[in-house]
């Protein structure tokens, strides 16, 4: 891949279409780990337990 194709990627990955639902996620993300939801979800999936 040549610096002007990886410009570019970046351009179109950058563009407000990609970026608003990255940032809902990471929200969510955020909201479900204040609850313990992903701490839950981690001991539920360790073979620890």
């Amino acid at each position: 891949m040549t610096e002007v194709e990886l410009e570019r990627k970046l351009l179109e990955v950058m563009s407000p279409e990609y970026i608003e639902p990255l940032i809902k996620f990471l929200k969510l993300i955020r909201r479900l780990d204040e609850l313990g939801v992903l701490d839950v979800m981690s001991n539920l999936l360790s073979s620890d337990v």
